[in-house]
């Protein structure tokens, strides 16, 4: 019994009492980083990767993107309400191409159809992309016109949109471009 008394009692003795002095507690000030280090899966998730070649026409215009377009382009004339956008998007392969004719139509104050009847707006293009599917839609004021490639997982979307004035004169600009895409990497389609 005398010897668990004194185990007891060096064990209060060394947890009670400690070692030297009381630590400090100091404080340390670190001015923040204003450089920003990012690595490279962060900026491929920053920057898609873009699959396509294309040449853009002498009168299209470099244009500031929106939150879904990649590149952006304007065209036509410069003042309002006239000038044509024209936008490569990139959306997830489930995406589809229906409910994206369907989205196109409400833009453009045309009336909701079945699922059936808006792919009937989808035409294939005479391109070197298979599965590649050219829409004209023409409202009572604008027009879109667009172009949707199903490609590895995901659905890209040139689109063009302007007033129907200017979309009669660019009309075929567009096409033609649309018609002389390429694919970067044609093996991976």
């Amino acid at each position: 019994m005398r010897n668990l008394l004194r185990i007891c009692l060096i064990h209060g003795l060394l947890t009670g009492v400690g070692c030297g002095e009381r630590p400090e507690v100091r404080e340390y000030v670190v001015p923040a980083e204003k450089q920003r280090v990012v690595t490279t899966e962060a900026i491929r998730s920053q920057f898609p990767v873009i699959p396509f070649r294309w040449k853009v026409p002498t009168e299209w215009r470099s244009a500031s993107n929106d939150q879904f377009s990649v590149v952006a382009w304007a065209a036509g004339p410069r003042e309002e309400p006239g000038e044509a956008r024209i936008t490569l998007s990139e959306l997830p392969g489930t995406a589809g191409v229906a409910a994206q004719i369907a989205r196109w139509r409400g833009q453009i104050s045309l009336p909701a159809v079945s699922e059936e009847e808006a792919l009937r707006a989808a035409q294939a293009l005479e391109s070197g992309i298979s599965g590649a599917s050219w829409v004209e839609l023409k409202g009572d004021e604008e027009t879109i016109l667009g172009l949707l490639i199903p490609h590895v997982q995901s659905l890209w979307v040139f689109k063009y949109r302007s007033p129907n004035a200017t979309a009669g004169q660019l009309r075929q600009s567009f096409r033609d471009f649309c018609e002389h895409l390429s694919l970067e990497q044609p093996g991976k389609g």
